[in-house]
């Protein structure tokens, strides 16, 4: 079977969204400030209260807003008094009521996640509000991350400004994002940048990762990808998966660097043994073409299994084509056919063109024009520009050896089948 459409891809990075699963990374969590531990104290002789326990205790009951907020985070924290989340609550209640501003986060968390009082989501966010509007920069990003999880982007990027204008770089990442997706505000890729490059300058990785994406693609700023490189680099020394493959990205093309293949390997392994998808697939393509390391389909194999089996479509369209074509394994055209369906449920054109292709020759599959008209035609209407023709020429050579019947009967397939994977792929 001919396979002219044989591609091989470099993944290239991808901004991190938030409607793709991710939470704002660097974001703290949700949860009550932490105490420090008092400095050792000496237990009273009457009571089992330690004298400065004894003392708070006093001084809470007498009204003491920060002796009622103290005496909570002993509570909280089990700190000279027996752990109690309600008795945490109570008197954090005491000092919200009073105004303090730390007071009215804790407790406004503890009804956000139900711990010493019953889970309220209203008087949750009602202290939120009250110590947002005292300026606590905790309460600003919670009630930032509550209004973007009720798709209200506009009140989120409110709190989320006024959390960044206290310096956060959480806060300021997300400002970047919003700017960069228009959520909230309209799109705008230089405030985007303005806003990624605060959050990165603090170390904030993710910010970092999709500056260097900015200047990678020329998005409010002017393409320079040795800047990409850099900030690249910086998102990788803290860790984020997401740049090796980046970085291995621009060794592989000599963007930004000098053209290195076998680094570029090593940038792809470190994030392919730490099961990252891509870095997965690009080492398998560096073994399958010889590119920083000796030529080895079975290496190569193994690699695009990995990714496969995390449903990436190029990894599985690729090792159909080595099953067609026997590269690395025995020749199984049955094999292939597996997995071209595999990538083909994921809408991968060159997938459709050969499995379009195994119908017509009747390889793998019993020979069906009007299924090969079916995959062709899909392919032809959903392929790059490039591809586009060659695609449509095998589909139209095939239909002059069909009837007016098969042809038809084909293309409502073809609809039908486009249907479906357009509702399947909006519920996604």
């Amino acid at each position: 079977m001919p396979l002219d459409v044989r591609r091989f891809c470099v993944a290239l990075a991808t901004a991190l969204t938030v409607n793709a699963g991710l939470s704002i990374v660097g974001a703290q969590s949700l949860g009550h400030p932490k105490a420090v531990p008092p400095k050792a104290v000496t237990k009273s002789e009457t009571t089992d209260e330690t004298d400065e326990i004894h003392a708070l205790r006093a001084k809470a009951a007498a009204g003491d807003v920060d002796s009622q907020y103290l005496l909570a985070l002993r509570y909280d924290n089990g700190l000279g008094v027996a752990l109690s989340s309600v008795e945490a609550a109570k008197w954090y209640r005491k000092a919200a009521d009073q105004g303090h501003a730390v007071a009215q986060d804790s407790l406004a968390t503890m009804y956000q996640l139900g711990i010493g009082v019953p889970k309220n989501a209203v008087l949750a966010l009602d202290w939120y509000l009250k110590a947002a509007a005292q300026g606590n920069l905790n309460s600003q990003k919670s009630l930032g991350e509550i209004y973007k999880k009720a798709n209200d982007f506009v009140d989120s990027f409110k709190w989320y400004w006024s959390a960044a204008e206290q310096g956060d770089p959480g806060a300021q990442f997300y400002l970047g994002l919003a700017y960069d997706e228009g959520r909230g505000v309209t799109r705008d890729y230089a405030e985007a940048s303005n806003w990624y490059k605060s959050a990165a300058e603090l170390g904030e990785a993710s910010a970092q990762f999709n500056l260097a994406l900015l200047y990678e693609n020329g998005n409010g700023v002017e393409r320079d990808y040795a800047s990409a490189a850099r900030w690249y680099r910086k998102a990788a020394d803290n860790g984020l998966i997401d740049s090796f493959v980046a970085l291995g990205s621009l060794y592989y093309n000599g963007l930004g660097v000098n053209q290195d293949l076998s680094e570029s390997l090593v940038w792809f392994r470190k994030a392919a043994d730490q099961g990252n998808v891509h870095g997965q697939f690009n080492v398998g393509v560096a073994y399958d073409l010889g590119k920083g390391v000796p030529q080895d389909h079975l290496e190569a194999l193994k690699w695009y299994r990995r990714a496969a089996d995390q449903g990436l479509a190029s990894a599985q369209y690729n090792i159909a084509v080595m099953y067609d074509n026997g590269q690395g394994v025995t020749q199984d055209y049955g094999e292939a056919v597996k997995w071209y369906r595999r990538a083909v449920e994921q809408g991968h054109p060159a997938a459709q063109y050969n499995l379009g292709l195994s119908y017509r020759d009747g390889q793998g599959v019993p020979q069906d024009y009007v299924q090969a008209h079916m995959w062709l035609n899909l392919a032809a209407a959903r392929a790059s520009a490039k591809d586009q023709q060659g695609y449509a020429t095998a589909r139209d050579s095939l239909a002059k050896k069909m009837t007016s019947d098969q042809v038809a009967q084909a293309q409502k397939l073809a609809r039908e089948w486009l249907e479906a994977y357009q509702r399947r792929t909006a519920q996604d």
